[in-house]
């Protein structure tokens, strides 16, 4: 069910609601998010989220900072349908009829807040069958989670953890989060445009075990500066289909730390490899990745408008933000001067990555 609040004094009145109710939540750590030339500021009003922080962040949480850009104050909410209930009765399960027959017919109970019936400017959700609630003042730049539980096996239903929070915080005139992968060898970066499911993520953690220097296999930071675009990591985990986890399972050496699976991927931490992590990594090309039924790779040149196609696809939809357009626009932007290439995959992934090296290592791929 969607509501407006279009005044700024309503909004106002919501946001301040939310932060008092936030903070009558005792418990409270705070952590540092640092990607790059932005801090997130994590105010844990739940120990519980600390393990997972932990897990997830290992490259890029900080104890202390000197300053921050944004905050995200995660607590406890165990039962999330009545979080609003005490701000207007509206939103009151026991109140609202329609609320409550969309709970008996739909089994759910959600809530989207947004600003008026045709913007896609949506700052509040509450689903309670993912047991979350997700408050969004962008003009405090301060996010609000409120979860349910705290299990792995829920948690890692969503992916990965902050990435919508972390992809509004992060997009500027210069910057963007991404969903994407890059590797490379010796400063010459190949940005990876794939959805789910087309090859990205296995030939990047096979790269990362063959030695390429690394900053992502899923989500990460864009920055343009100049006439140059760089790359910086986000996460220490990587993500595998059971298939790839087998093949690749004895190149790990012991090295991955499982924090968690799902029935249709795998997720670890990747500490042990930090050595290979690099900032604000330079991108030199981008590919549109391919999986094909060829007994060996090949890269050819192309244009850049089905991988950019792919990247701004993927991005928008994973971080649910399809009304906005100056996001196409700008990721374009970043990209449109790329030389780019497509690579069509075999089914060895050995083949595949020893082919990327021979690339990037020639005249031709410098």
């Amino acid at each position: 069910m969607e509501y407006i609040i279009g005044s700024e004094n309503q909004k106002r009145n919501f946001f301040a609601y939310t932060e008092k109710y936030v903070s009558n939540f005792s418990s409270l750590s705070v952590k540092y998010i640092c990607l790059n030339n932005i801090t997130v500021r994590v105010l844990c009003r739940t120990e519980d989220i600390l393990p997972l922080l932990k897990q997830q962040f290992t490259y890029t949480l900080k104890n202390t900072a000197e300053k921050y850009d944004a905050t995200i104050a995660v607590w406890h909410e165990k039962e999330p349908r009545y979080f609003l209930a005490h701000f207007d009765e509206q939103f009151d399960p026991r109140k609202n009829i329609r609320l409550r027959l969309d709970n008996v017919l739909f089994k759910n109970f959600y809530i989207r807040i947004r600003e008026n019936i045709n913007s896609g400017s949506v700052f509040a959700e509450i689903d309670e069958n993912a047991g979350k609630i997700g408050i969004y003042d962008f003009a405090n730049k301060t996010f609000y989670i409120g979860l349910k539980s705290f299990a792995n096996e829920d948690i890692i239903k969503w992916g990965h953890l902050f990435v919508q929070q972390l992809y509004r915080i992060c997009s500027s005139a210069t910057t963007h989060l991404v969903h994407g992968a890059v590797v490379g060898i010796k400063g010459n970066g190949v940005l990876f445009c794939a959805r789910g499911g087309g090859g990205k993520s296995t030939l990047t953690v096979n790269a990362l075990l063959n030695g390429f220097d690394y900053v992502s296999d899923d989500f990460l930071i864009l920055q343009k500066e100049n006439n140059s675009l760089y790359a910086s990591p986000i996460y220490s985990i990587i993500t595998l289909s059971p298939k790839m986890y087998a093949t690749m399972y004895d190149k790990f050496d012991g090295k991955f730390i499982s924090n968690n699976s799902r029935l249709d991927k795998y997720v670890f931490n990747i500490a042990h490899y930090h050595r290979q992590f690099y900032d604000k990594y330079p991108i030199k090309m981008c590919m549109s990745l391919n999986i094909c039924n060829i007994k060996e790779p090949e890269i050819s040149a192309c244009n850049i408008g089905p991988a950019a196609t792919r990247l701004i696809h993927s991005t928008i939809k994973q971080n649910a933000d399809t009304y906005n357009t100056s996001a196409v626009k700008k990721l374009s932007d970043f990209v449109k001067y790329l030389p780019c290439y497509q690579f069509n995959l075999c089914p060895d992934i050995e083949k595949n990555t020893q082919y990327l090296r021979n690339f990037l290592t020639s005249e031709k791929g410098r």
